[in-house]
């Protein structure tokens, strides 16, 4: 019998494509351009449209940043960061996202694979080239009294013993995977699991889990604080802001 060779792991657990990943999440060479929600010091919310690293922090004058689990808990306390791994990433970017994508599956292999929009779409391709699962779009996103919800594409018809891998550029909240796998589902694909790259361990994890569906991530936001911090990238100052609010926000979910 030949045994896998056994991968080595940084400190963290992270294999050597997963720290070249990492390291672009905190190389300010790699931009986007996008709308970010945060909460000013002054309890004001706004949108702002600014162009950032992937991995940022709050500015000076905010709170910090809002995501979708702010609309049902509007008290919940603002993030310190963000990942923006979406928008207009670099080539290189998705390249190295869809090889660690790759690595991190995990049990029987899919029939498919799709994308939440927006975010998800340009990673589930990126996994789909790296992997030779074919890639299909079935998704669509829908505003509901200002709400985003996710809805599947009439005209799209799974078949019931037709597996789907759902995958997404982060979960912090479990909603928006729960609202696709119910509209996969509702096409007549049977979800096989939920992939990420980023899991930021705030209580999504357990929501998925607790409708018995597999989610697999990457890695950890802990994962990525630590290697920043180990490699120079991150500030002390930072990485205690960071885990404080995460240690809060999970206390709190």
């Amino acid at each position: 019998m030949v045994e896998s060779p056994t991968l080595e792991l940084s400190p963290e657990g992270l294999t050597s494509n997963q720290e070249r990943l990492c390291e672009m999440f905190f190389d300010p060479e790699h931009q986007v351009e996008v709308d970010v929600k945060v909460r000013k010091k002054d309890g004001s919310e706004v949108i702002e449209r600014r162009k950032t690293g992937i991995f940022d922090f709050r500015r000076e004058d905010e709170e910090g940043f809002l995501f979708k689990l702010h609309e049902a808990s509007p008290n919940a306390p603002a993030s310190p960061f963000k990942l923006e791994i979406r928008g207009d990433l670099s080539q290189a970017v998705l390249s190295q996202i869809g090889i660690v994508l790759k690595e991190s599956e995990q049990g029987r292999r899919p029939d498919f694979c799709t994308g939440i929009p927006k975010a998800g779409v340009a990673l589930a391709k990126a996994y789909s080239e790296a992997s030779g699962v074919e890639l299909v779009d079935i998704f669509e996103k829908e505003e509901v009294e200002g709400k985003r919800k996710i809805k599947p594409k009439k005209h799209i018809q799974g078949k019931s013993f037709q597996t789907i891998r759902i995958v997404d550029d982060l979960i912090t909240g479990g909603e928006t995977k729960l609202e696709a796998i119910r509209a996969a589902r509702e096409m007549g694909f049977f979800v096989l699991d939920v992939m990420v790259i980023v899991d930021r361990q705030q209580g999504g994890r357990d929501q998925i889990e607790a409708e018995r569906y597999k989610l697999i991530s990457a890695f950890t936001i802990r994962q990525l604080l630590s290697f920043g911090l180990r490699r120079g990238l991150l500030g002390e100052d930072r990485f205690d802001e960071a885990s404080s609010y995460l240690k809060s926000s999970k206390k709190n979910s």
